[in-house]
């Protein structure tokens, strides 16, 4: 299976835009300048794209990340989403070798330019982050903001840069807007379409995406590992005890479907998500728009459209009482309905904060009045009862993991600052990634 990198930058992008409403587009506008200033300075093709990309995630950092509903980290230290985002790409492996420019993407040049030229073009961010942010909030004449600039020359900006800017930006008298999201993404889509992800580098693509759905909340923060991997072997066994083989191909985007099930969390108030108890009426509503919001998410992308519905029908019924279509029977396909099955098993069975999670037999007596009320399917719930204990092992491993993995990454977050920088690159892989040559 393969996919395009860029729709899934535009689509990882619009994912970001939920938790930041007021800053929908940032992503997409500040990729559009640095392309613009990677042109103008003739750098060559794999800086360029290495550019597009870290500008494309340069505030993935910014998913709120919590080891408890009264910790958010980044109250306490706000210069973190840089550190945060880096501790996000380094723990996918394709993306790893951007990574250090989101990082380095609000330090001064005075500091940069010390470092490795490798880093140089974070300040290429940094400018292009600085601009995109002034067009926005500011309208000012050209003539002042070219004095701004000017004025970080050698500073907070790399002089050759700043030339840049005013070679593709301020070199016409004339008023400075950004295009409109559809003009940018045209234009970039010219340049960067060919990037195309082979299986492996889409699944650390896609794991990005799972890992932005469990840090919303500690809650949530092992949830999207026990699903997709709760799904991939359900599926599995369920084609080997119907058909007695197995489709690879349509395993895998079950798998891939599983890490993004929830993605349209990211649109949903954290305090809605970390509630324990039972929600009224009007907070359901608010919690059921997940499930459309993924459908958005990831709609327009080339080889997806099967991985889409399967994740984001989780929440259909048999019965045509689930959301968000109000699907029904042979209307909802094997996958989709695996997908839901594996979705109410992992959420039973798994532990959160505020509780402990069921033992196997309450569980399926929960899931056999679902089938009985003709809201999941119940040759998949007899697969799942036939090979509990294997499945549940799998979920519980995958569980650990991810749980091992969200501490790692909260350490990696919350520990010293500038002081171990240097350390922190060492640490950070930077061969066979996802967009270098």
């Amino acid at each position: 299976m393969h996919a395009s990198a860029f729709e899934l930058l535009v689509g990882v992008s619009r994912a970001l835009d939920l938790v930041k409403p007021q800053l929908a587009g940032h992503h997409l506008g500040v990729a559009w300048i640095a392309d613009a200033l990677s042109h103008t300075l003739s750098l060559p093709q794999t800086v360029r794209q290495q550019i597009f990309v870290a500008a494309m995630l340069h505030d993935v950092g910014t998913i709120p990340l919590k080891v408890s509903a009264d910790d958010l980290l980044f109250e306490r230290k706000t210069w973190l989403h840089a550190r945060a985002g880096w501790a996000l790409l380094s723990h996918c492996a394709s993306l790893a070798p951007i990574a250090s420019l989101v990082l380095f993407h609000h330090t001064p040049w005075s500091k940069l330019r010390d470092c490795d030229e490798a880093l140089f073009p974070a300040n290429i961010i940094h400018l292009a982050d600085r601009m995109e942010l002034l067009l926005r909030s500011e309208n000012l004449p050209p003539s002042t903001l070219e004095r701004r600039f000017a004025g970080g020359s050698g500073k907070l900006f790399r002089l050759s840069y700043v030339e840049a800017l005013h070679a593709a930006f301020f070199s016409e008298n004339r008023e400075l807007h950004l295009p409109s999201a559809q003009e940018m993404e045209s234009a970039l889509r010219v340049r960067y379409a060919h990037m195309i992800l082979d299986q492996d580098k889409l699944n650390s693509f896609c794991f990005l995406f799972s890992l932005l759905t469990d840090f919303l909340s500690p809650f949530t923060a092992t949830h999207t590992a026990g699903v997709a991997h709760t799904a991939c072997i359900l599926h599995r066994r369920h084609q080997m005890r119907t058909t007695g083989r197995v489709d690879p191909e349509e395993n895998h985007k079950v798998f891939i479907a599983g890490l993004l099930h929830d993605i349209g969390k990211l649109g949903v108030p954290c305090a809605l998500l970390e509630k324990p108890g039972a929600l009224d009426h009007d907070e359901f509503t608010q919690i059921k728009r997940h499930a459309e919001l993924s459908l958005q998410l990831l709609d327009n992308i080339p080889g997806f459209e099967d991985i889409r519905l399967w994740g984001a029908l989780h929440h259909e019924r048999l019965n045509g009482k689930g959301y968000p279509l109000g699907l029904a029977g042979d209307q909802l396909s094997l996958p989709s309905r695996v997908m839901a099955v594996a979705d109410i098993f992992t959420a039973l069975t798994e532990d959160r904060p505020y509780r402990k999670g069921m033992p196997l037999a309450q569980a399926f007596d929960i899931l056999q009045t679902m089938k009985d009320n003709d809201h999941v399917d119940g040759n998949i719930l007899a697969t799942l009862q036939e090979d509990a204990d294997r499945i549940n092992k799998v979920r519980i491993a995958a569980q650990r993991c991810a749980r091992r993995r969200f501490d790692e990454l909260y350490r990696m977050c919350s520990a010293p600052a500038e002081s171990d920088i240097r350390g922190m690159l060492r640490n950070s892989p930077r061969k066979d990634g996802l967009f270098q040559a």
